[in-house]
């Protein structure tokens, strides 16, 4: 999964949308994994008790769990973390080992990406890129 970055076009513009407090990287946490059919309604129920107790975790901005609509059983959670610290210290705690015991339900080991992401941009990035876009071999009609 990949993000935009904030890149500002002058040396004089900021990135004022900065994903960190004080220029700091978030940390998302993208974790893709497919439970096996029998056991799907368990893993939900693992997952559905995590939620919320991780959510008030301390540095824990976002925690969702999706699921996958092209892959049958096939589930992806996004954490965002304030720190790295505040990633570390959710993985020690007993929440975390519920998930860990939950990867025994899967028909294979899960995929997980941890990123740092420095900027972040919304829709006002997509619509500059779509306002800087001129059709190919169109030319300026100034005299």
């Amino acid at each position: 999964m990949a993000g935009l970055a904030c890149l500002p076009s002058s040396a004089s513009e900021s990135c004022s949308n900065r994903a960190g407090k004080d220029g700091r990287s978030v940390i998302i946490v993208i974790l893709s994994m497919v439970v096996r059919p029998e056991e799907r309604e368990n893993l939900l129920q693992i997952v559905r008790m995590m939620l919320e107790p991780t959510r008030v975790e301390k540095g824990c901005l976002n925690y969702h769990c999706y699921e996958d609509v092209e892959e049958k059983n096939g589930f992806v959670i996004v954490e965002q973390w304030q720190t790295q610290e505040d990633l570390e210290r959710f993985i020690r705690t007993k929440n975390y080992q519920q998930l860990l015991t939950a990867m025994e339900l899967l028909t294979e080991a899960p995929d997980i990406t941890i990123n740092a992401i420095s900027y972040t941009a919304g829709l006002e990035a997509i619509e500059k890129a779509r306002a800087d876009v001129r059709p190919r071999g169109s030319r300026s009609t100034t005299k």
